[in-house]
C-alpha cells in the first residue's frame, strides 16, 4: 500500500511539474515577443531623445570672453551685452533678463605657459552658454 501511495504521489508531482513547465513555457513565448518589441521601442525612444537633445543644444549661444564682475548674475551680463548689439536695421536689440531661459558659466582652465614665453599663465577666456526663451528683437 505504501508503494502505491508513494508512486501516486510521485506521479502527481511529475504531472504537476510538467503542467507548470508547460504553462511557464507558454508564458515565456507569449511575453518574449512583447519584451523584444518594448526593447526596440526603448532603443528608438533613446535615439529620438538624443537627437532632440542635440537639436536643442544647437540653439544655445556660446559667448567667450564676457567678463563678469564678482557676484554679477550671468543673465544680467548677457542681457546687457545683447542690448549693446545692433539689429539688422541698425537699431539696438531689445533684450531683458526674462528673455533668457538659462545661462551657465563654464569653468575656466588656466592656459599653459608656452616654453619660449616669459609671461605667466593667464586664465582662459570664460565661456557662457545661453538659451533664449524668445528672440530678442
Amino acid at each position: 500500500m505504501d508503494a502505491i501511495v508513494a508512486k501516486a504521489v510521485q506521479q502527481a508531482t511529475e504531472d504537476t511539474a510538467n503542467l507548470f513547465t508547460k504553462k511557464l513555457l507558454a508564458l515565456e513565448e507569449k511575453y518574449k515577443q512583447k519584451i523584444q518589441d518594448l526593447e526596440a521601442q526603448v532603443r528608438t525612444a533613446e535615439r529620438h531623445g538624443n537627437q532632440l537633445e542635440q537639436h536643442r543644444c544647437r540653439s544655445h549661444l556660446r559667448i567667450w570672453g564676457l567678463e563678469l564682475a564678482p557676484g554679477q548674475n550671468c543673465k544680467t551680463a548677457v542681457a546687457s551685452l545683447v542690448r549693446q548689439l545692433k539689429g539688422p536695421n541698425g537699431s539696438p536689440i531689445q533684450c531683458r533678463e526674462s528673455d533668457i531661459d538659462a545661462t551657465r558659466l563654464l569653468p575656466t582652465k588656466t592656459r599653459v605657459k608656452h616654453p619660449s614665453s616669459n609671461s605667466t599663465p593667464s586664465p582662459s577666456a570664460p565661456c557662457i552658454i545661453v538659451r533664449f526663451l524668445v528672440a530678442c528683437v
